[in-house]
């Protein structure tokens, strides 16, 4: 195994509890567009990049192990514990919540819930808990892994760029009924960011011989980006098809600004590992809990609303591993 150096170990851990809690601020509910609200919540539109650096973490960590005797089948049953168990779990637990509540609450979701919801193995559909998504994709990502490694040693810069091109202009409902499964179950919107983190650690692309760009120039570059994606996606011209490739590129940017604008000291541990804790228990705080009672109506109560979601999931993901005690290993994939 290659040794991650403690000062990057950090960085790492660090970024994945921001990106946590960017994760809450993506779940909750939207304002409706080009309202106050609307324009006070696109300006934490930086939380895209929290999907997109769990799959460049991922592709990373997993690529430290690339070349081991027996790698891929030792990535795979790691996996199992700390993908698919605790994917199951919640799944399950968000099912027996939406019930309970129905008995309480006629709430819509509950008449869309099947069986095959109830463990999330239609990959047509999204799981039960939709932000499990993230876990059943990466297990693909895995479980291909192999074949990704051999095409990045073959040509690197050839597989980089079709997936990167791919982020621009990829839309999935372009493929019907498959757009869900190749959209989130196969992550083909993702595949980037993991091949990303495989080349980073693999370095078969030499990273440090491309130019840098200079952090201040990246933030720049992306308010303009951010600001101009903002204008058409407010407007109904023929320029809307632009948003999406704006609004890729703005999240690259802000990817990269905010890795450097991360610390390398050492945050609490106790911190840091609630990182996937959060991600997966903030699902039921946000969506049973603050997008019932709080409103986007006006931006005071968004901004309460935000403050709310983010101490709250954090609140609410120690108090679950503290009931939990020694059996949170199981809920949260040894977190």
């Amino acid at each position: 195994m290659q040794v991650v150096d403690t000062k990057l170990s950090n960085k790492i851990r660090n970024m994945g509890f921001v990106c946590s809690l960017l994760v809450v601020l993506i779940h909750i509910w939207h304002p409706q567009t080009g309202s106050a609200s609307w324009w006070i919540y696109e300006l934490t539109s930086f939380r895209e990049i929290a999907v997109p650096y769990f799959f460049v973490a991922s592709g990373y960590l997993l690529a430290g192990h690339v070349g081991e005797s027996d790698w891929w089948h030792r990535a795979l049953r790691q996996r199992v514990y700390s993908l698919l168990i605790p994917y199951f779990i919640w799944s399950v637990l968000w099912v027996a919540a939406v019930f309970f509540c129905h008995l309480l609450v006629d709430w819509e979701w509950s008449k869309h819930l099947n069986l095959t919801d109830l463990f999330g193995l239609n990959p047509f559909r999204p799981p039960a808990p939709e932000h499990l998504w993230y876990l059943r994709s990466l297990m693909f990502l895995v479980v291909i892994s192999p074949v990704l490694v051999k095409i990045l040693k073959w040509k690197p810069f050839l597989i980089l760029g079709i997936a990167l091109v791919n982020i621009f202009f990829y839309r999935g409902n372009a493929y019907g009924t498959y757009g869900y499964l190749v959209d989130r179950t196969m992550a083909a919107g993702f595949v980037f960011y993991f091949l990303l983190g495989l080349t980073l650690r693999l370095e078969v692309v030499k990273i440090t011989s491309l130019p840098k760009i200079k952090i201040s120039v990246a933030i720049c570059v992306a308010v303009v980006l951010w600001i101009a994606s903002h204008i058409i996606a407010v407007s109904s011209g023929r320029l809307t098809s632009m948003v999406l490739p704006l609004t890729q590129m703005t999240t690259l940017l802000c990817l990269y600004a905010c890795w450097l604008l991360i610390p390398s000291i050492e945050w609490p541990q106790w911190l840091t590992s609630l990182a996937f804790p959060i991600y997966l228990s903030h699902w039921t705080f946000i969506q049973l809990g603050v997008n019932k009672i709080f409103s986007n109506a006006t931006p005071i109560s968004l901004l309460m609303k935000i403050t709310v979601a983010l101490t709250g999931s954090v609140v609410f993901a120690m108090v679950i591993k503290k009931i939990l005690n020694g059996y949170s290993k199981w809920f949260f994939g040894g977190r």
